[in-house]
């Protein structure tokens, strides 16, 4: 019941329809989360991965691994290092697509090789 109430309190805090809303609370853990994320890409850089974009929805990592194999290889270890982190724990972390060639602009102008073999050896 608890992680429920925590997955749901934003929403129930933000909306206007709600009994629990409330503009400072609401700002509050706007800035929480943006402190979150910003110790995530700290400590994601401090790993050693280049993140080429992030929003709170998704990052994107350049690795500098030649191959797919050995950036599947080290994305694992990146999750496997910010779950041992307290902070980071109850975070789920999981690749979306690997890259072969990844070119980026800004979120709209991008294009990338991708590369269906690593999703595989993932899961």
């Amino acid at each position: 019941i608890a992680d429920s109430l925590l997955q749901h309190l934003y929403r129930w805090v933000s909306s206007p329809a709600s009994p629990l809303h409330d503009p400072g609370l609401q700002r509050l853990l706007l800035g929480l989360q943006h402190k979150l994320f910003l110790q995530l890409c700290a400590e994601v850089r401090r790993l050693g991965a280049v993140i080429v974009a992030a929003n709170t929805h998704s990052i994107t990592l350049c690795t500098g691994k030649r191959s797919v194999k050995a950036a599947a290889g080290y994305t694992r270890f990146l999750i496997e290092a910010l779950r041992g982190r307290e902070l980071f724990r109850w975070l789920e972390l999981s690749p979306a697509a690997w890259y072969h060639a990844y070119m980026y602009r800004d979120p709209y102008n991008w294009a990338g090789l991708e590369s269906s073999a690593a999703g595989a050896e993932w899961r």
